[in-house]
């Protein structure tokens, strides 16, 4: 069995979005993954892989618009951010 590894928001605080969260994650080399968490966070679905971070983003918001009625939250972490601006190598 492997470990669990918990995704924390910052904003954890807060409810979720009714219709969960999109989490865009990156590691190494080139490598973005996105998932999508149910409200609850009993459940995930929904993975995929990218090469670049414009490609996991752009595929967090469609997954939003078309399959989950535009009700989750997309999390784009602050590292992934940084590395759009040219900050972070992932």
């Amino acid at each position: 069995m492997g470990d669990v590894v918990a995704f924390v928001r910052p904003d954890a605080a807060q409810e979720p979005a009714a219709g969960g969260t999109i989490h865009i994650w990156m590691g190494k080399p080139q490598h973005f993954e996105i998932g999508h968490e149910s409200r609850s966070g009993n459940s995930w679905g929904y993975f995929a892989a990218f090469t670049s971070a414009e490609a996991a983003i752009g595929a967090a918001y469609r997954l939003n618009r078309e399959e989950l009625g535009g009700e989750a939250e997309v999390y784009i972490p602050d590292a992934i951010r940084a590395h759009m601006a040219g900050g972070v190598e992932p």
